[in-house]
């Protein structure tokens, strides 16, 4: 069985000590390059499932510049048995991005694909439903763990698996599933790994591979226009009167952070409630009744 885990390599800023607005105030200094630790929570799951199968070939597939090439090696230091790469200066979107990687799964014919929920700098979590898109493959998202089925994690022989997913609020859910498929892992306890000596000394001398993919159909859907900080939203504040007592001050200053709320409660069996929801919306001008009439 073939597991690759698509691991993004990204520049995480951790201070700002440059002096040109130009750059965010960034200063070269100021960024690491590591690997997404959403991708690493996925190499972690991925990397357990090998210690209970040996017979699991686990790939690490990442796509642009060479930029965190330490952290690639240490992937293969703790466990992976090759690191692939897409090579591409190109500035993509998350369509392009998905479907770069769907070609270069394809290529390395990959059972179980595994990639993070988001990444820590874009934060849209799309790559992942993108792929299994491309590829038609079953997808789940927000997974936490991969459980056993009987006596093995993944069942290679009817070509199912079960997972367990966030589901919200503390909820978790058992899916079973048919097996190629794509997860996206959701972060959680990340096992603490420290190679060896001979671990890190294989994993200098072992060759990225580069995959050669077609990238002429990688095309942007999405245009990234412009960076804006949020809109401040100014809150009026009553100046106290000074004449009046210290307590009835405080009263004032406490009464003028309070906001009143707008709305109406309703009440009633389910069918008054939807019909004053819709008299809501057609007085505020959601709907148009003379268009739902027709």
């Amino acid at each position: 069985m073939k597991i690759v885990v698509c691991a993004k390599q990204v520049a995480f800023t951790y201070t700002r000590t440059g002096r040109d607005p130009v750059q965010n105030y960034i200063a070269p200094g100021d960024s690491i390059f590591r690997i997404n630790p959403w991708d690493e929570a996925a190499l972690d799951i991925a990397l357990n499932l090998k210690e209970k199968e040996s017979s699991i070939e686990l790939i690490v597939l990442t796509l642009g510049p060479l930029i965190a090439e330490k952290e690639l090696r240490r992937c293969i230091a703790v466990g992976a048995d090759a690191v692939y790469r897409i090579d591409t200066e190109d500035d993509l979107d998350s369509w392009a991005k998905s479907m770069l990687l769907s070609k270069a799964l394809k290529q390395l014919d990959a059972d179980l694909v595994l990639c993070g929920k988001e990444s820590v700098d874009k934060q849209n979590g799309q790559v992942g439903a993108f792929i299994a898109h491309h590829l038609d493959l079953p997808f789940i998202s927000d997974v936490v763990d991969i459980v056993e089925t009987g006596s093995e994690t993944v069942s290679t022989d009817d070509k199912k698996a079960r997972a367990v997913r966030n589901a919200g609020k503390g909820v978790r859910e058992e899916i079973e599933y048919a097996l190629p498929a794509v997860l996206s892992i959701s972060q959680s306890a990340v096992t603490a790994r420290f190679p060896d000596y001979e671990q890190k000394q294989k994993a200098a001398q072992a060759q990225l591979e580069i995959l050669d993919v077609d990238q002429k159909d990688a095309v942007k859907k999405i245009v990234h226009k412009r960076t804006f900080p949020p809109k401040p939203r100014p809150k009026r504040v009553i100046t106290p009167d000074s004449s009046l007592p210290a307590f009835e001050r405080i009263n004032q200053l406490l009464e003028g952070s309070n906001v009143e709320k707008k709305g109406a409660v309703l009440t009633g069996d389910p069918e008054s409630q939807a019909e004053g929801i819709i008299s809501y919306l057609i007085e505020n001008g959601f709907l148009n009744t003379e268009e739902s009439s027709r």
